[in-house]
């Protein structure tokens, strides 16, 4: 019934705004930097460079012990994060090579909960679409753990949102060329069945793609047909860490530039809690 779907959708909102909304401003929560910058969350959680799991090597950091993972993955990898502080959401299940399941404190020989991030969408229509001064940052939602129930799930390549797919093409084809292992097709190839099918599906703009485009979305057909897929886990949230939080604004604050700053135009990054700019949100 459509008095259903709008007690549902009117529900999820008032999570969504009240998990969102920093307690200290009354507005929507800062997105951060993960890396390539001197005021990133790696600054606090130590790691190295953008992997999507990162954990310090040689030292405790503030907020995270030596050898502790956390997690800031990209969208295209992870579709199904947590939307916001305290949802339910999935996790790359190598996490498990890591985290043990179950509860209780952590300590340094036994890890079982891990800050998470998520990547905010640039795509209106995406579940994480957060608003605009939040595309593309890092959004934090607390602190998670792996449930001694967690079931993990596969996810097929060819069924991710087709941003999804360009990402993890432009990403995987970036390192089998930087290993130099060869490719799954050959576009030098006329009678290569991806890049014939690749033809077909952009058939309109192909002949003014530029060669890096034209082997992504050769690529793309080349996972597509090999049925390619990763494993992601549920996880469960435990609580949400203000003072890990408090800490990253205060690098902004105290910065030249500092990682809440929003990659477009300089702005600072926040999620939005306005519904109307949300939209598709349910």
């Amino acid at each position: 019934h459509s008095s259903d779907i709008i007690k549902r959708f009117n529900d999820i909102t008032t999570k969504w705004v009240k998990a969102n909304t920093d307690p200290a401003t009354g507005k929507g929560r800062y997105v951060f930097r993960q890396a390539c910058d001197p005021f990133c969350i790696l600054k606090l959680l130590g790691g190295d460079g953008m992997d999507w799991m990162n954990w310090s090597k040689v030292a405790d950091f503030p907020f995270n012990p030596k050898s502790h993972i956390w997690v800031a993955g990209t969208e295209a990898w992870n579709p199904y994060g947590p939307q916001y502080p305290g949802a339910e959401g999935l996790v790359d299940a190598r996490v498990l090579n890591r985290v043990e399941r179950g509860g209780g404190p952590s300590t340094r020989e036994r890890q079982t909960e891990f800050h998470m991030f998520i990547q905010c969408s640039t795509d209106r229509l995406s579940k994480h679409w957060h608003g605009k001064l939040a595309a593309g940052g890092r959004h934090y939602v607390g602190v998670y753990k792996i449930p001694e129930d967690a079931i993990t799930t596969k996810v097929l390549f060819k069924n991710v949102p087709p941003a999804s797919q360009k990402h993890v093409a432009e990403s995987k084809l970036k390192r089998l060329d930087n290993d130099r292992k060869p490719r799954p097709f050959d576009n030098k190839e006329e009678n290569d069945e991806d890049v014939v099918q690749a033809k077909k599906i952009h058939a309109e703009e192909w002949n003014s793609m530029t060669q890096k485009q034209q082997d992504v979305a050769s690529y793309t057909c080349s996972l597509i047909r090999l049925d390619y897929s990763w494993l992601l886990t549920n996880v469960e949230f435990v609580r949400y860490h203000e003072d890990l939080y408090k800490a990253l604004q205060d690098i902004e604050v105290n910065g030249k530039r500092g990682s809440a700053v929003c990659a477009r135009k300089g702005k600072l990054g926040r999620v939005s809690i306005d519904p109307s700019e949300l939209g598709r949100y349910q």
